[in-house]
């Protein structure tokens, strides 16, 4: 079933600012900043009310927009035990409620402090990484997955729906590697073109600039789409469940576009999406 999508959708937030001139240069320079108190604890449990109804609904599944980041496409009595890394698409698409939240109003201010005008809602997913060992998200940048004619200019507000420490798989940044203007090469995890997920290929990461960014409950991370970044194995006993949310400013035509090789094999996951006119940007 197709979701009234909202993709590209204008937004225009309350014109208060949410962060100061000092939080505005350190996104511009590194890529990310770390909020540790966006939402009130009330707001959070109003997010996992709506998140866990949302996942019991089996629409997201069929359509091909809720699977495992990680493996190989299966869906129902194909798949093979729990996702390693559970991933659904759009969460705000399939739950308009969503867009009623203080993470959506505020995050639209937190867009505008760091974006300008015009601002356009670009998309949300939600990432459950199992307790116990959960794996690893593997290094990537977000404007990898999206389409290669234009260079954007987007941020994700990443959101635990519980406090995460640095053993439970909080986000890591590659500092400043936004700064580069062409994508870094990438494949599919594990070089499977079945799997969904992207990760590097073949780039080394210095260590040295490289953060970790625990957060407490009502905290967030927020991240430019061309910084590299990642999260770690979540050895805590509880699983990591993390709602994200993208809003972008007019993108800029590219001439030629960006070269995206690994775009060129797609999951079967992407052949459900077409049968139910689903279209990701």
């Amino acid at each position: 079933m197709k979701p009234p999508l909202q993709l590209g959708r204008p937004v225009q937030p309350e014109e208060a600012p949410l962060l100061s001139a000092a939080e505005r240069e350190g996104f511009h320079a590194d890529g990310f900043l770390a909020l540790e108190a966006l939402l009130e604890p009330a707001e959070i449990a109003r997010l996992r009310a709506l998140v866990d109804a949302l996942l019991r609904r089996p629409e997201p599944e069929a359509d091909g927009m809720r699977f495992d980041y990680l493996a190989a496409s299966r869906a129902g009595a194909d798949a093979e035990g729990p996702p390693r890394l559970l991933q659904q698409l759009l969460p705000f698409d399939y739950e308009p409620a969503l867009f009623d939240t203080a993470l959506f109003h505020r995050g639209a201010r937190l867009a505008r402090d760091l974006l300008g005008a015009p601002l356009f809602y670009r998309g949300s997913h939600y990432m459950e990484k199992p307790g116990g060992g959960g794996a690893a998200t593997p290094w990537h940048q977000d404007e990898a997955f999206w389409e290669p004619a234009h260079r954007h200019e987007a941020i994700a507000i990443w959101v635990p729906l519980h406090g995460v420490l640095p053993d439970g798989g909080c986000m890591e940044f590659v500092r400043g590697s936004h700064l580069a203007e062409a994508l870094a090469p990438h494949r599919r995890v594990g070089g499977d073109p079945a799997v969904h997920g992207l990760e590097l290929d073949g780039v080394a990461i210095d260590p040295s600039r490289v953060v970790r960014c625990p957060l407490p409950v009502g905290g967030a991370t927020v991240h430019h789409c061309r910084v590299i970044h990642g999260s770690g194995v979540n050895r805590a006993a509880a699983a990591r469940p993390a709602l994200v949310l993208n809003f972008e400013t007019t993108p800029t035509p590219l001439d030629p576009p960006r070269a995206v090789p690994w775009q060129a094999t797609e999951s079967s996951l992407a052949a459900r999406r077409a049968e139910r006119g689903i279209s990701l940007p």
